[in-house]
């Protein structure tokens, strides 16, 4: 069963980023839900779809690149589909010509890849490593055909689902909400969060509030 919370950004603890000196509010930015995408997955694939505006039903598949990995989130800006896929990294593919996505660069990092964020030159992605918990990876993007690693933060939880990053503010979903500053990668530090009854497994920020997406936890299982 699928849970909805809104946490307050704000509030989340005393040390967050609204009560930091200099702190410029993050501009309203639509939640994931409701931007306009092109992308669809299927298996593994990253398969492009033409989407007519109020005629949703009506999609044709205009393109498809096969990836190595388990493809599990992407972000696409500029023309590039910057796509987490598991235990392949990160896959930086060309989609300006839907027709043909070719692959123009790739950066292998941690165990598997669960989701990634890219904002300007820097692409932020979450993964599972061993052993456990997960890490919190930032990526300089700025060269598509060769991105390097530039810092890494340890997360709490064992397990992680999403990340949003907003003003150089990171809010990630690994069973709990952690908000990490990560202005200087090379310093990170976790300024945040809150840890709700449920499992939260994906975060979206229309300042002043992270909205997430929570589950019931299964038998048995711990929610860090």
């Amino acid at each position: 069963m699928r849970l909805g919370s809104i946490v307050d950004a704000c509030r989340a603890e005393s040390s967050s980023p609204c009560g930091r000196s200099g702190f410029r509010p993050p501009p309203f930015r639509a939640s994931r839900a409701t931007r306009l995408r092109r992308i669809h997955w299927i298996s593994a694939s990253l398969v492009l779809l033409a989407l007519i505006p109020l005629k949703a039903a009506a999609l044709i598949t205009v393109g498809s690149l096969d990836t190595p990995g388990d493809a599990n989130g992407v972000e696409v800006v500029g023309g590039l589909a910057y796509v987490a896929d598991g235990s392949s990294g990160l896959r930086i593919i060309d989609v300006s010509n839907p027709a043909e996505p070719s692959e123009v660069g790739a950066l292998v990092v941690g165990p598997s890849i669960r989701d990634v964020e890219v904002v300007a030159d820097r692409a932020y992605v979450v993964a599972e490593d061993e052993p456990r918990p997960s890490t919190l990876r930032v990526i300089d993007v700025s060269n598509s055909a060769e991105p390097s690693e530039i810092g890494s933060f340890r997360l709490e939880g064992p397990l992680v689902y999403d990340i949003e990053v907003v003003d150089g503010i990171a809010y990630v979903a690994d069973g709990a909400l952690q908000i990490i500053d990560v202005r200087d990668p090379g310093a990170m530090t976790r300024i945040g969060g809150v840890q709700p009854i449920l499992t939260v497994v994906g975060v979206d920020v229309a300042y002043p509030h992270a909205y997430l997406a929570a589950t019931r936890p299964t038998p048995g299982e711990i929610a860090n």
